[in-house]
């Protein structure tokens, strides 16, 4: 007896999962694939029938003390999976854990040889902006095209705009004008940076500060290390070590500059 049709496209479904999981987890050990929609759907189909073939595979050789008996599911076959659906719920699962194990070994096999020294996320604002060490939080100065410097904590950005995110900032928004001699505190709670309009983003990983009165020490402190940045770095040709980084405020090198310019 045949199997429904429905069933056999829920099992081409499920057997998809683990093509999809291959992809997802190369995406954080190679850049992003420019690949069209089509290409991305026939690797997933490759890769989740061929790993869902491969546990079906296994599971077929093991034992059918608890598992389905594969010449009696060929025989019986809608009448077989009736009579024994627990034994069709275990083999099922097990195929599919199975799968998915096998897909997360052959990305852990891509991922060999790989590179070390930096991630290769797709997008860079993503890569930038979610690398703040636990308990801390990212400020962003914010350099505009006209000059300006705005300064916050980052609310939200857009990773899918290319080439350039706009920016939502939060908390005490400072702006310095392009001559640069003070800094006015806009007294609002968020500010939309456009993408288009940024020339360079520095970011500082900092404690949030929840005293108002020790804002200002706290700002004016990273404000001029992060001008004594680029003199040290300058006079000693020496950057710091990968994995070395700064949280902005010990004195090294403590903001992540898209456009290498330090803030003035």
């Amino acid at each position: 007896m045949a199997f429904p049709a429905s069933i056999t496209i829920v099992c081409v479904l499920f057997s998809l999962v683990p093509g999809w999981l291959y992809l997802r987890r190369l995406e954080r050990i190679r850049p992003a694939s420019k690949a069209t929609g089509l290409n991305e759907l026939l690797q997933v189909l490759a890769v989740g029938l061929s790993t869902t073939g491969l546990a079906a595979l296994i599971v077929i050789l093991l034992p059918p003390d608890w598992l389905l008996d594969p010449v009696a599911l060929v025989k019986g076959g809608r009448a077989y999976v009736l009579s024994h659906l627990r034994r069709v719920a275990v083999s099922v699962t097990a195929t599919f854990l199975l799968a998915i194990g096998i897909a997360y070994l052959f990305s852990w096999v891509r991922s060999i040889g790989g590179p070390r020294g930096f991630d290769t996320l797709g997008s860079p604002w993503v890569d930038a902006f979610n690398a703040s060490p636990k308990g801390q939080a990212p400020w962003l100065i914010v350099e505009m095209a006209d000059g300006r410097l705005v300064e916050g904590w980052l609310k939200a950005y857009d990773p899918d705009k290319d080439p350039k995110s706009d920016i939502v900032l939060q908390g005490r928004i400072h702006i310095t004008p392009p001559d640069g001699e003070r800094s006015e505190l806009v007294k609002v709670n968020r500010y939309i940076v456009v993408g288009d309009q940024i020339v360079s983003v520095q970011i500082c990983d900092a404690d949030v500060l929840p005293d108002p009165s020790k804002w200002r020490g706290w700002r004016e402190e990273i404000c001029s290390k992060l001008r004594c940045t680029g003199e040290a770095e300058t006079g000693g040709n020496t950057p710091p070590p990968p994995g070395k980084e700064s949280n902005g405020l010990d004195g090294g090198g403590e903001a992540e500059d898209s456009s290498q310019k330090p803030a003035d």
